[in-house]
């Protein structure tokens, strides 16, 4: 057994658990309330982040900031789900879920309408496709050598 002591405090409490054993939950009073880690045996605080909801293998922490926006940390580093998107101008995000391929289910509001359910889909970065081609050649090249 593993006492994490008072760190729900009494507005807040525990989350969840990730993949990779690390302990994610909420302090709150009346007036703020920010998210904290668990890694390893010590506690970190991220204040930029009102909750987190979901921690992928590779470390990154996706949740809600303080102006409750789905937001990701990465490399100690807060981002705006919406910052991401071309043409999202204008849309705000919460985020309800997200898993370990990077796909996002939100709640999306846009010029006031809240009334969108938007799945947010990560897509492969163009460095991605340039090395899966230049994979396929090199097999292709070493099926062509060993024929001739």
């Amino acid at each position: 057994m593993t006492s994490f002591g008072g760190l729900g405090s009494t507005f807040g409490g525990v989350n969840g658990i990730s993949e990779l054993g690390h302990v994610f939950g909420t302090s709150a009073d009346l007036f703020s309330s920010h998210a904290w880690v668990i890694r390893d045996g010590s506690a970190e605080s991220y204040s930029d982040l009102a909750r987190i909801l979901y921690i992928d293998t590779a470390g990154r922490i996706y949740g809600l900031d303080q102006q409750w926006q789905a937001a990701i940390v990465e490399g100690g580093t807060i981002t705006r789900v919406g910052d991401l998107i071309d043409g999202a101008s204008g849309w705000t995000f919460w985020m309800d879920a997200a898993n370990e391929r990077g796909d996002i289910l939100t709640s999306a509001c846009y010029a006031g309408n809240c009334d969108y359910t938007v799945m947010l889909t990560a897509v492969p970065e163009p460095s991605t496709y340039a090395m899966l081609l230049l994979g396929g050649l090199a097999l292709y090249g070493h099926a062509r050598r060993r024929r001739a």
